[in-house]
């Protein structure tokens, strides 16, 4: 999608979103530089994706009013977990195949169906040739509720990206690859660049303490990157030599301090990022690395962001063509006659398949009656023939367990000795998977107390493997 159609704005304003938390800068644009005129940052009193979006855009338009900013243009940065992220591997692939690869992996990976969601992504080539996809999607669903939000505000949003990305984008970097980490107001965002892409999203929830956002679980986090780094292709891993650390100042000092004896035994030194990347000129200089202020930054220097989820607007064009009047009836007409012919010409082929079938089932008609005396003789000699469709039944339960919002979603389901089951999957959180294996606790089908979580891995999201008895008979043993 192209962002920059026409000439950027003089001025922009730039909103960063963190949950209920709003970070608002108006900036105006001067040659080769951007100057802050106004930063400020306020709550709003209910989170943007679940309150009411009349409600919450009135109380936006009011803050700006207080602030005397009457711009109406502005950018948006979105919280990384706002955001449904798939790391992929490309194989050897001619171009053309790698979008429908990209699809059929999104499919099979993201609890979500491909057409609810906005999808956005960024590649990067390693020098051997390979090739690594990171995808970025965002809800529908979420994006409709902050078009409503800003337009009760009476704002125009020209770009809905992400805050972490705007703060160094790849093409940035000049010294290679890097981790970057924000501070934000409740969770620490990580991201890991590659050449010319980002290679990583995770948010590390739990690794701020959300009374005290300048207390840092170290530990966690020094943890979670060795992980994170692990999961990396060997070339891409070895080539990370820096961690850049951007947020508020204190809580960056802090982080820093104390990670860096755990960055060090990795490999890594640390730098901490005060203001956005070094190609952007902003003044004043000396602010706190800003996404707000970087994101619209980059608008108004037309840097394209790495990601960008703003959905397409409808063209002029196709608007007027809508209310082309009598000419329109006429094409109406013309596509009347066409689906006409195609719907004669479907039923001339499938009465052609239809006689083409019943000839091949005149052959093997005999074969089948044989078939089915045999099947008949089966049932009359094993009386344990089970036609109860037991795996049917099971996975219809365990769907019926699992909440609607996919919070949990599972991967892997196995059905050993007729009525053990095991399932593996992904949950938001550990309270989402616990309710889910409430629901089967509950259920008659499954036999009593026999539901058991086998193992937990992460944080959010949190991997997990389940198994429980299936009762003889649909509860028979509950």
């Amino acid at each position: 999608m192209t962002v920059f159609k026409k000439k950027p704005p003089s001025v922009l304003l730039g909103i960063a979103l963190e949950d209920a938390r709003v970070h608002v800068a108006f900036l105006k644009r001067s040659g080769g530089s951007v100057q802050i005129l106004k930063s400020f940052s306020f709550d709003l009193s209910a989170n943007p994706l679940s309150g009411d979006a009349a409600a919450l855009g009135a109380e936006i338009k009011k803050k700006l009013q207080e602030h005397e900013i009457s711009e109406r243009k502005c950018v948006v940065a979105f919280p990384l977990h706002w955001i449904l992220s798939l790391h992929t591997p490309i194989p050897d692939l001619p171009e053309e195949d790698i979008a429908a690869f990209l699809e059929t992996e999104a499919e099979r990976s993201l609890p979500y169906a491909l057409d609810s969601l906005f999808i956005s992504s960024s590649r990067c080539r390693f020098a051997n040739g390979e090739q690594y996809n990171t995808m970025a999607a965002v809800p529908r669903e979420q994006l409709t509720q902050l078009q409503e939000l800003f337009r009760a505000a009476q704002l125009k949003p020209l770009s809905f990206t992400l805050g972490i990305s705007a703060l160094q984008s790849p093409e940035d970097l000049k010294e290679g690859p890097a981790i970057i980490l924000r501070a934000g107001t409740k969770t620490l965002e990580m991201e890991i660049t590659c050449d010319g892409g980002i290679a990583g999203l995770r948010s590390l929830e739990g690794a701020l303490d959300t009374e005290a956002p300048q207390r840092i679980y170290a530990d966690l986090v020094g943890r979670e990157l060795r992980i994170t780094l692990g999961q990396l292709p060997d070339q891409l891993r070895n080539s990370i030599k820096r961690i850049i650390i951007a947020g508020d100042r204190k809580t960056t000092e802090r982080l820093a301090g104390e990670l860096g004896p755990r960055a060090e035994a990795m490999g890594l030194h640390i730098e901490i990022l005060n203001k956005c990347s070094g190609s952007l000129r902003v003044e004043p200089e000396g602010y706190d690395a800003n996404p707000a202020v970087c994101a619209a930054t980059r608008f108004l220097l037309q840097r394209k962001g790495t990601f960008e989820f703003l959905p397409p607007r409808v063209s002029a064009w196709k608007q007027l063509s809508a209310k082309a009047g009598p000419r329109k009836f006429a094409y109406a007409g013309g596509a009347v006659a066409a689906v006409a012919v195609l719907v004669a010409g479907a039923f001339f082929v499938q009465n052609w398949e239809l006689s083409k079938l019943q000839r091949q089932w005149s052959l093997m008609e005999p074969r089948v009656k044989q078939l089915e005396e045999m099947q008949q003789e089966i049932k009359r000699f094993r009386p344990w023939f089970d036609i109860s469709f037991r795996n049917m039944s099971i996975l219809r339960k365990l769907t019926e367990a699992f909440p609607a919002d996919g919070s949990v979603y599972a991967k892997t389901l196995e059905v050993r000795d007729i009525n053990q089951v095991v399932c593996s999957g992904v949950a938001r959180d550990t309270t989402s998977l616990y309710n889910m294996k409430e629901h089967l606790d509950n259920a008659k089908e499954i036999v009593e107390g026999s539901v058991k979580v086998e193992s937990l891995s992460g944080k959010s999201p949190v991997q997990f493997r389940l198994n429980f008895r299936w009762a003889q008979g649909g509860g028979g043993e509950h």
